[in-house]
Order: C-alpha cells, then sequence, then structure tokens
C-alpha cells in the first residue's frame, strides 16, 4: 500500500478527467443511439461547435460529421479512466496515454477543450510527474 500523499495536482486531474471522460461517452453515445447532437446552444450549431463560432459550422467546415467522431469520443472518454489509473499506480504508460487522449481531446471545440486544457496544466505540473515517476518495485519476499 502507498502511504505518500497524492499532490493536489493529482487530485485535480482526476477529478477533470472524470468530468472530461463523462462528457465525450455521454455525447458519444447520444450520437451513436439516439442521433442527437446533445450540446447545442445556438441553433445551427452541433456538438463540435456548440456556440456555432464558424460561418458554416466547424463539423461542415472540417468536413465531419458528429455522427464520425461519436465512437472516438467513447474510446477517448473510456481510455481516459485507464490512463488516470495508470498514473495513480505510478505507471509511465498511464502518463503517456493521458497526455495523448487529452490532446486528442481537444479537437472537440467547447467544454471538452477547456477540460483538456486543465488536464493537460494538471499533467505537466512537477508535482504529478514526480509522482509517476516515484515507482517502487514490489517486495522480493
Amino acid at each position: 500500500m502507498d502511504d505518500r500523499k497524492p499532490p493536489i495536482t493529482l487530485r485535480l486531474l482526476t477529478l477533470f478527467s472524470f468530468l472530461l471522460g463523462i462528457y465525450l461517452v455521454t455525447n458519444g453515445l447520444a450520437v451513436r443511439l439516439f442521433g442527437w447532437n446533445p450540446i447545442v446552444v445556438i441553433p445551427g450549431a452541433s456538438w463540435l461547435d456548440p456556440c456555432h463560432l464558424f460561418t458554416k459550422g466547424f463539423d461542415q467546415w472540417i468536413v465531419l460529421k458528429p455522427e464520425a467522431l461519436a465512437w472516438p469520443a467513447i474510446v477517448l472518454g473510456a481510455g481516459l479512466s485507464g490512463a488516470i489509473w495508470g498514473i495513480w499506480l505510478h505507471r509511465q504508460w498511464g502518463y503517456g496515454a493521458a497526455i495523448l487522449i487529452n490532446v486528442l481531446s481537444l479537437m472537440f471545440i467547447g467544454p471538452a477543450t477547456l477540460l483538456a486544457l486543465c488536464n493537460l496544466a494538471c499533467l505537466s505540473a512537477p508535482a504529478t510527474r514526480a509522482w509517476v515517476q516515484q515507482s517502487e518495485l514490489p517486495d522480493a519476499g
């Protein structure tokens, strides 16, 4: 059992990752199961551009429909939970996977972008990096 107290950045990372994972999974499932664009702030917007910042809509501008990114959103949201468990267990692969998943989550403009930026800030904190690098070998005996 690890008796060290986790840094506040790791706790914040866990909170933001939980929120980002729930957001991605629920939005992806809503699109795939019900054909529903879950986050629509302004008419004509989509979950890729909830505030309708672009003239034609972001998904039309990059020639992607929300249905095309529903499964990747589900996979990213679910994979993020595994990456966070890896970080809590001091595994370097969890740290790398969390960085990759959060960078890929930046393409979902809106709340996901904000949460992914918060996650990347927590991941880049020296306390979080030190936590991942403090791995202890199990007792041999």
